[in-house]
């Protein structure tokens, strides 16, 4: 088992680094971590893509996907999710997603992509995030629902039931940080139709999407 961790980032160099050493706090047992920056501005997808791209080429087995503003607070953090049964998970939070406890996950009506768990086999099968989601919003719901229709998972959204006690601070717990993407962006009209219509064109794909 080899786990790696990438951050992705996007204009908040000093969320960057009061991140970086709340990782550095509890990384035995990682053996790579890399931090990706979007710095054109080309979007979540892209920049996953690449995160994904230097693990798979570092030889992870074990991939995780952080943005830049969530961290562990624990030390052995990945064991919830690497000793699970599904092979994709996600940390999730509030009441109005939470479906129910099923095993040894939790599942929930549509995800959150703060903090991304996959394995090399899953990576290998259908690949990383459609990057005409463009800048924001959509393309990780699609990249894990795509996983469960190539069979990987028992439900499109769940993170591991473990996860949930005390193992990760996330500033969107709280929206003390404003969003590395404008409102603007967020919630324009076109955008969410944008979105919907592609989510709702793919919701059946079982593809491969190149992510390097």
């Amino acid at each position: 088992m080899t786990i790696g961790v990438a951050i992705s980032t996007h204009a908040r160099p000093g969320l960057l680094a009061r991140t970086l050493p709340n990782w550095a706090a509890h990384l035995g047992g990682v053996a790579t971590l890399a931090v990706i920056h979007d710095e054109a501005g080309d979007g979540v997808a892209a920049t996953k893509n690449r995160c994904l791209a230097a693990l798979m080429d570092a030889g992870c087995t074990e991939l995780f996907l952080a943005d830049d503003d969530v961290w562990p607070l624990a030390d052995r953090w990945w064991q919830p999710y690497t000793t699970n049964t599904e092979p994709h998970l996600m940390h999730c939070w509030g009441k109005t997603r939470f479906i129910t406890y099923e095993r040894d996950v939790s599942v929930w009506s549509w995800p959150r992509g703060c903090l991304l768990y996959v394995t090399r086999p899953v990576v290998e099968k259908v690949g990383g995030m459609r990057t005409e989601f463009g800048r924001w919003g959509g393309e990780h719901a699609e990249w894990s629902q795509r996983i469960y229709n190539a069979g990987f998972t028992s439900t499109p959204f769940c993170d591991a039931i473990t996860a949930k006690k005390g193992i990760w601070y996330c500033t969107d717990y709280t929206r003390e940080v404003p969003s590395s993407v404008p409102s603007s962006v967020r919630d324009s009209e076109n955008n969410t139709r944008h979105r919907h219509q592609l989510y709702k064109q793919f919701k059946g794909s079982t593809d491969f999407v190149a992510f390097n």
